[in-house]
């Protein structure tokens, strides 16, 4: 895949966990700001590779939805 297209892709996938969505995930009312604004420093880092947050206090939702993005994105790159 090339760069500039796998930028997009992940830029996408960003915006859609953004926006509270994610089929990506079956998640479906996300919410990374409010979970973001609650933690010090309004800080919530996700590393979407990982699956993991290494930073800010998420919900149970937001901490599964980041786990199986890193599992979905795996999948979708080996297509």
């Amino acid at each position: 895949m090339k760069h500039g297209a796998l930028r997009a892709f992940v830029h996408n996938v960003a915006a859609s966990l953004g926006d509270g969505v994610s089929f990506l995930t079956n998640f479906y009312e996300l919410d990374f700001f409010g979970d973001a604004a609650r933690s010090r420093d309004n800080r919530l880092t996700v590393d979407f590779l990982t699956g993991r947050i290494t930073e800010g206090r998420p919900r149970t939702s937001t901490l599964l939805a980041a786990r199986r993005s890193a599992d979905a994105l795996r999948r979708l790159v080996q297509q």
